[in-house]
């Protein structure tokens, strides 16, 4: 069914996304500059957005009351969103 593919290839971005969150947090302490703080923050709120849309993936009920287009779209959007915000970041952080 195309839910479960979906929902399949999904969760393997999430788990993609977590190991970049935690690479990014492995640099950050070795770094140790004073842009930690900030980079912290940003990579905090990445890794909350990353915990929502998994929530939300989780919490989705696929039935005839919901509107599969327009869910599959919305969090093809956010989740591509947090995808590139991550490796923006990773460029940035290199710099």
């Amino acid at each position: 069914e195309e839910w479960q593919e979906f929902k399949d290839s999904t969760n393997v971005k999430i788990d993609r996304n977590n190991q970049r969150i935690a690479d990014l947090k492995l640099k950050i302490k070795k770094a140790g500059n004073d842009m930690d703080r900030t980079y912290q923050k940003s990579i905090d709120d990445m890794e909350q957005k990353n915990n929502e849309l998994k929530v939300k993936m989780d919490n989705y009920k696929n039935d005839v009351n919901s509107d599969w287009n327009s869910f599959k779209r919305e969090f093809n959007h956010d989740i591509d969103e947090l995808g590139t915000s991550l490796k923006d970041f990773t460029v940035d952080n290199k710099k």
